[in-house]
């Protein structure tokens, strides 16, 4: 399997942190290649026809020109951002995953949830599975975003890649994770994700990205949770630092409250 990170030339710092965070893997049993991204400056971001900004356009080309880059390697193609934080689990739970025994175009290590509905699945499913064993849901039917690691088959680089020029030819409108959601709900690629995940972001370069929000954390904090091996009292102490950063809302909070009750592990259900 080749394996890739994108960042920018520029960025040392990034660079040092994905290094740092991930140093035990940067060995000659996992080496993950840099692959310097494409720059809102570049000639290619300006003349690409797109609604979106151009710090948007390059990520998606940086996405786009890896693949291209990669298309003749008979190998699955692994890509990474930068804030992606791996351990020995997503290795252990790819060593001991058939990947090749599905179908599959793309399969991510993890994502995140956009729907209210899909997260309270994850959150039930998780108290369900195994800490130890990750396993390979469909993602068919879930509203996801997050391009942060993934896997491409090798056998589905070429279709994937004739998909992006298409969308080039035409006018780009989505950043490489909804467009990967929509070619997904389409039927046009099959996706696939571990779950519990097996990485997530790293919260300190992620609140440097594209997209640094209140929303954007609380997606984070998700994800957080839905990885396999979470640190609950260190993500509690964060999320109880960032909570007021929302107003007090009487429904939400009456809510919240019955939805812990449900999932608490002795609520029997009916």
């Amino acid at each position: 399997m080749e394996k890739f990170y994108i960042n920018v030339k520029s960025d040392v710092r990034r660079k040092k942190e994905f290094e740092k965070n991930n140093k035990y893997i940067l060995n000659k049993n996992h080496i993950f290649k840099r692959f310097c991204a494409i720059t809102p400056k570049n000639e290619k971001v300006r003349n690409l026809k797109s609604n979106l900004l151009p710090l948007e356009r390059s990520i998606f080309l940086s996405h786009y020109e890896l693949l291209k880059q990669q298309l003749k390697s008979n190998s699955h193609l692994w890509v990474c951002e930068d804030d992606t934080y791996l351990d020995k689990h997503t290795f252990n739970s790819l060593n001991k995953t058939n990947i090749d025994a599905y179908d599959w175009d793309i399969i991510f290590t993890d994502v995140g949830i956009g729907d209210i509905s899909n997260m309270l699945f994850l959150f039930d499913y998780k108290k369900k599975t195994s800490k130890e064993k990750s396993i390979l849901i469909d993602l068919t039917k879930f509203r996801f975003f997050c391009a942060n690691s993934y896997i491409i088959n090798k056998n589905s680089k070429k279709k994937l890649l004739e998909i992006y020029e298409k969308n080039i030819e035409g006018s780009v409108n989505y950043m490489p994770d909804l467009f990967f959601q929509k070619l997904t709900k389409n039927g046009l690629i099959k996706s696939l994700c571990f779950f519990p995940f097996i990485s997530f972001s790293n919260f300190k370069t992620t609140k440097s990205g594209v997209h640094n929000n209140r929303e954007n954390e609380v997606f984070l904090f998700f994800k957080k949770l839905m990885y396999h091996n979470t640190n609950l009292n260190e993500l509690n102490n964060r999320i109880d630092k960032f909570e007021h950063k929302f107003p007090r809302d009487n429904y939400a909070h009456s809510i919240s409250r019955l939805i812990g009750m449900m999932l608490n592990k002795e609520f029997s259900g009916y």
